[in-house]
């Protein structure tokens, strides 16, 4: 018997089954400690120890003197780390992320946003190096309210920082929308997955290849879970990217973006940014006017288009 999954749950299923089995890391706050990192295994250590130390966390056992203590560690170790090799930067981005969420999770004293600012702030140009979801994670962590230099914004800085905010938002964007295939169709029969399949001639299903004697048939059969694994792959990569798509655009572009476009003033040199952000990093001229129609709506300055 073979169960071949299409389209909508069943093919849901298959991504969470594929990302279990793959390892996939997509969305998760935690870093991945290697084995040995040798220029960056102090920040490893750290979280380490950190993540121990936290293990049961609650403010009645935890004093607050003692949390801020361990933000102050979490600033220095993020501070004094840097990646020296390209195979490194995912890792100290992710490490980094992690850090930033005890932060801010955790409750470690009133200086724990302006710390987690800092630390976002010196990663930003690893945005483009690291996966996307890593990437989506990063510049979430962005703060409303604080400058790059991690002060309260001003009218003055606001509308400076508004277009940093405004540029890496846009820039994840294009990466997201660059891992979507238009040509993919979820329900498109080439698309298809087997949940259960077996060799040719057999009525057994999911026994191993070494299993069968015969090599014709047993290098079919590996040529068939081949085939089926690289549909998986790729079914769970364009419904992620898709997903990717769907959450951004709605949160981080219609929202975010336009939050602070209603916040500072706007002049005209800050129109002509946001246009230039827009032909940059924005294929579609439908999404381009939508953004731009509705920035323009929320400003408390506007200036001519």
């Amino acid at each position: 018997m073979k169960t071949v999954c299409k389209s909508g749950s069943l093919l849901v299923v298959f991504f969470v089954l594929y990302a279990a089995s793959a390892g996939w890391a997509g969305g998760t706050w935690e870093v991945r400690i290697p084995a040995s990192q040798p220029n960056i295994t102090p920040i490893f250590d750290f979280i380490k120890d950190m993540r121990h130390a936290f293990e049961d966390y609650s403010e009645a056992r935890m004093p607050l003197q003692q949390r801020e203590a361990w933000a102050n560690r979490i600033e220095e170790v993020c501070k004094a780390t840097k990646p020296s090799a390209a195979d490194q930067v995912e890792l100290y981005v992710h490490a980094c992320y992690e850090c930033t969420t005890k932060l801010t999770s955790m409750n470690m004293g009133e200086k724990r946003f302006e710390m987690c600012q800092t630390i976002v702030v010196g990663c930003l140009p690893y945005v483009d190096a690291v996966p996307v979801p890593l990437a989506m994670d990063l510049v979430r962590q962005m703060s409303y309210s604080l400058d790059l230099d991690s002060r309260p914004l001003t009218p003055q800085s606001g509308a400076v920082y508004r277009n940093t905010f405004v540029e890496y938002r846009l820039r994840v964007w294009r990466r997201i929308v660059g891992e979507i295939d238009p040509t993919w169709k979820e329900d498109d029969p080439n698309n298809r997955v087997f949940l259960n399949t077996s060799p040719p001639g057999y009525l057994m299903v999911g026994i191993a290849p070494d299993s069968i004697k015969e090599p014709e048939i047993r290098q079919a059969y590996e040529k068939k879970l081949a085939e089926n694994s690289r549909r998986l792959e790729r079914n769970s990569q364009q419904i992620t990217a898709r997903r990717n798509a769907e959450t951004w655009r709605k949160r981080a572009l219609n929202e975010d973006i336009v939050t602070l476009y209603e916040r500072f003033p706007v002049n005209n040199e800050d129109w002509d940014a946001l246009k230039a952000y827009l032909r940059v990093y924005v294929s579609d001229a439908d999404l381009r006017q939508e953004l731009y129609t509705k920035c323009r709506r929320v400003a408390r300055a506007a200036g001519p288009d």
